[in-house]
């Protein structure tokens, strides 16, 4: 029986603070709400949440939809400068109009020039539309 309790005492003295321990880990990382992720996501990219002023929300929103080629000529690389980061938000509203625009006429739409072109200036117009609203 002695030796019992010597046991249990023994692992109640090495396993209570290992288990502390790991509780104090977890509180460390607690889920932060949305907004805060948001926030710290924007602020360690230093990038704004909204657009500088009016004249950046076309050129922002034309950079979220334009191909690695067409940002490769335009800015030199192949990824959206952080100056037009902001606008994601506001690109996101214009893909879903650019969806809608295409699923009428088919998965080959996308080769369709004419038609891919006409989905990708409404699905601007709505990024620009949303980015300006988010100014006033």
């Amino acid at each position: 029986m002695l030796k019992k309790i010597k046991c249990l005492s023994l692992f109640i003295v090495l396993c209570l603070p290992l288990s502390a321990a790991a509780n104090d880990e977890l509180t460390k990382q607690a889920p932060r709400s949305q907004l805060s992720n948001q926030y710290n996501q924007d602020y360690s990219l230093n990038t704004a949440l909204t657009a500088p002023n009016h004249k950046m929300c076309k050129e922002a929103c034309w950079a979220q939809s334009a191909s690695d080629r067409q940002l490769k000529n335009k800015y030199g690389q192949t990824q959206i400068p952080k100056k037009f980061r902001f606008a994601d938000r506001y690109y996101k509203q214009g893909e879903r109009v650019y969806m809608q625009c295409m699923k009428p006429h088919g998965p080959m739409a996308v080769l369709n020039k004419s038609i891919s072109g006409r989905c990708s200036a409404k699905a601007n117009k709505v990024c620009e539309k949303a980015c300006l609203r988010a100014l006033k």
